[in-house]
């Protein structure tokens, strides 16, 4: 790639190359309004977004991985196909990745993270 195509790559990037925000669900989503908000992100040049299970203990409607988390995963990824957008999946509730939302270490807790 000489220099003008690069620079040009830089004006223009592919998808894959765009901001992908994180997108956190942490309540009951409405699927007209999810299709306004990817539009937006759309429209401001966003190349998709990375979804997130954000659960406020307190508050949240359910739990990662429930029924209530498929269905907002299935309104987020059609809403992203429909206006041409990557979209990305945070494989775990909160953070830090790796323990399932808690279902990791539910039976085997010596499978929790240990921190000094």
């Amino acid at each position: 790639m000489n220099t003008p195509e690069l620079k040009k790559s830089f004006e223009n990037p592919a998808l894959e190359y765009r901001m992908q925000p994180l997108f956190r669900v942490n309540d009951e989503i409405d699927p007209k309004e999810v299709q306004w908000q990817i539009r937006s992100l759309k429209e401001q040049g966003f190349g998709g977004i990375f979804s997130i299970c954000e659960v406020f203990h307190d508050g949240a409607p359910d739990k990662f991985l429930s029924d209530w988390w498929w269905n907002a995963v299935d309104v987020l990824a059609k809403a992203c196909a429909e206006e041409g957008l990557e979209f990305l999946v945070y494989d775990d509730e909160d953070w830090p990745m790796g323990s399932l939302g808690v279902l990791l270490i539910k039976d085997d807790p010596e499978w929790n993270w240990h921190y000094l």
